[in-house]
């Protein structure tokens, strides 16, 4: 009997692998070849600090141990799918795409699947790159642009209300010199001083009212130092400011039922209530003989309720529900939708609250609820 053995020289194909492999071992990208029973039997470097792993733990392992939880269940199917397609394409083109760290973190990855023929049969190789440092700079990005709107938004609403803390005491001022020039003209000089006087301390009132809003701007939403607020008294000086700037024969009638002085952020409280009571005074009705606006205040379970009530035309009941939105305008005596939105804000920034109840007709009442925590007795 005789046999024929043939010798075949394979040092070169075994050359060319291993050339492939320290080339993949050299990839910047975590690079992982799996067989057509979705067993991993090739990790290069980049993959093993990627995913965590020794080599030797990776090799012959699944390929589902780097799949996470939620879709691993049906890897198996999209592996077999990909085998039978046999295509190089994207993974999870249209949605966003993680694997499995040793520790059972997520990764955000991208993955792009390459079909390749081997003496072994068909294999697949994943190129998986780590999107983490991408994703982080997005959501980075994303939190600077929300920023950015909170900010800008802010930044309205400050120059609302510094102008609209400015225009009414300055038309007061206005009228007031006015008044000085007629009583100059008739020698009354008794009267000039009185009405200097007036304007002096209108005018050092609105200095100290912008310097407020410019507070309330600089801390956003840290709070301020609290003050003891005597609130008929900062009620009635909102009321002088007011009414010099507004043609209203409204009747203003404060009622504080609690025996101890407030201490609360000082100019924050004044836009709350300056805003509550020009709303009030801009929304009269002009149809009714007496205008009134009451302003309440009482201590109840722990909060200071603050109610400013009308007898003006009301808000219908459909607009009821959208009056603290910002820029909603209800009617043609809105301005420019700001005030009630930096109201709401603004109270619950002191962790309070604010309702309204209002009958077309009848009038309107807003109430302001501030927890007692922010204030104490006086002393």
């Amino acid at each position: 009997p005789c046999a024929l053995v043939v010798a075949l020289d394979i040092s070169q194909r075994k050359l060319h692998e291993e050339h492939m492999n320290l080339a993949m071992d050299a990839a910047a990208s975590a690079m992982i070849m799996v067989n057509s029973k979705g067993r991993i039997v090739f990790v290069n470097k980049a993959a093993l600090s990627l995913f965590g792993y020794e080599e030797a733990e990776l090799l012959g392992s699944p390929i589902e141990c780097l799949v996470p939880d939620e879709i691993k269940h049906a890897h198996p199917g999209y592996r077999g799918g990909f085998m039978s397609a046999s295509k190089t394409r994207p993974m999870a083109k249209e949605r966003a795409l993680y694997a499995l760290h040793r520790s059972g973190r997520s990764i955000p990855v991208e993955i792009a699947l390459t079909p390749v023929d081997t003496h072994d049969g068909k294999m697949v190789v994943s190129t998986v790159i780590d999107l983490s440092e991408r994703v982080e700079a997005e959501n980075a990005m994303a939190e600077k642009h929300q920023e950015l709107a909170v900010l800008n938004e802010e930044l309205m609403q400050f120059a609302y209300s510094a102008s609209h803390d400015l225009k009414a005491p300055l038309s007061t001022i206005t009228g007031l010199l006015e008044l000085c020039l007629e009583d100059l003209e008739d020698g009354d000089l008794d009267s000039v001083r009185e009405v200097l006087d007036r304007t002096l301390r209108i005018g050092m009132r609105s200095a100290d009212k912008v310097e407020g809003v410019l507070e309330i701007a600089r801390v956003a939403h840290r709070p301020i130092a609290a003050e003891e607020i005597h609130l008929a008294s900062m009620v009635n000086d909102i009321w002088v400011d007011l009414t010099g700037s507004l043609d209203t024969t409204a009747i203003l009638d404060v009622s504080v039922d609690h025996e101890h002085s407030a201490f609360l952020e000082r100019n924050t409280l004044h836009v709350i209530l300056e805003n509550l009571l020009s709303n009030a005074v801009r929304y009269a009705d002009r149809d009714k003989t007496k205008n009134t606006i009451e302003v309440r205040s009482r201590t109840e379970e722990g909060a200071i309720i603050i109610d400013v009530k009308d007898n003006g035309i009301g808000i219908p009941d459909e607009s009821q529900a959208r009056v603290f939105d910002l820029f909603s305008r209800i009617d043609e005596r809105s301005n420019n939708g700001l005030g009630l939105a930096l109201v709401k804000k603004h109270v619950e920034r002191l962790q309070g609250s604010i309702c309204v109840n209002s009958t077309v007709g009848t009038g309107t009442q807003f109430s302001v609820c501030l927890p007692l925590q922010n204030m104490r007795k006086a002393s």
